[in-house]
């Protein structure tokens, strides 16, 4: 916008116009200059925070690695099943064993076909009536809690009762495995 059609404007608003009286034209040249500084300080303060935003994501990365590495793996459990749709997935069970005769176990085991196993034992408990009325807040929260039940049950409940130290089997547990069953 230019000087005429702002005059203009004032004109038809029965305002006086900016050659008309220096007044207004010192106001409103002293406004322009104060956006301008709120213009520039604005983008200053984003260019302060790009540093700040860069360092919390660095930290929370950081933070995220820890938590996927809190998990010391001893065993690791390949895990590869089709679903009833057709669907195949592959992830990895990992367990922390503290105990050395029972981490040699693990470790020893062949795991082919645990993972089929593990599916269709959690789609067949997931489709069975709720015996340990347990409370579910949806189909997909069952099938999950069914599945991790069932990778429990087939991988630390494959230890034989004689090998099973009087504290847990496993210190810790993690696994890349989603339990989709569909």
């Amino acid at each position: 916008m230019n000087h005429e059609s702002f005059d203009r404007m004032l004109t038809i608003a029965g305002k006086t116009t900016l050659e008309g009286d220096a007044s207004v034209r010192h106001s409103l040249l002293a406004v322009s200059q104060q956006a301008k500084r709120e213009s520039h300080r604005s983008r200053q303060q984003v260019k302060n925070f790009v540093p700040l935003i860069a360092l919390g994501a660095l930290a929370l990365t950081g933070a995220a690695a820890a938590w996927m590495t809190s998990v010391q793996p001893d065993v690791l459990v390949p895990v590869a099943y089709t679903t009833d749709a057709g669907q195949s997935f592959e992830c990895v069970i990992y367990l922390e064993v503290p105990d050395p005769e029972l981490r040699a176990y693990l470790q020893a085991t062949d795991w082919d076909g645990v993972g089929q196993r593990i599916y269709d034992h959690a789609l067949a408990a997931s489709l069975a009536a709720n015996i340990d009325d347990l409370s579910f807040d949806s189909t997909v929260e069952r099938e999950s809690w069914e599945w991790f039940a069932a990778s429990d049950e087939f991988t630390v409940g494959s230890v034989p009762a004689e090998l099973l130290p009087a504290n847990d089997v496993v210190a810790a547990s993690d696994s890349s495995c989603t339990g989709d069953l569909h």
